[in-house]
């Protein structure tokens, strides 16, 4: 069994990954949407916003 302390490091190692994975795809779902897009580009820059904001940006 994994100490306390541990459980701790690898949970928020796991959460930083999945925090950078959804920082890259909200750039480049932003970068694929057209001009015929533009509220859902808008979307996905105002989540790549808080994702940098974030602690873990």
């Amino acid at each position: 069994m994994i100490s306390r302390d541990e459980y701790i490091r690898l949970s928020l190692e796991l959460n930083l990954f999945f925090a950078r994975i959804a920082k890259e795809h909200s750039i480049f779902i932003e970068a694929a949407f057209t001009a015929k897009d533009a509220d859902l580009a808008r979307e996905a820059n105002h989540y790549l916003r808080i994702l940098r904001q974030s602690a873990y940006a």
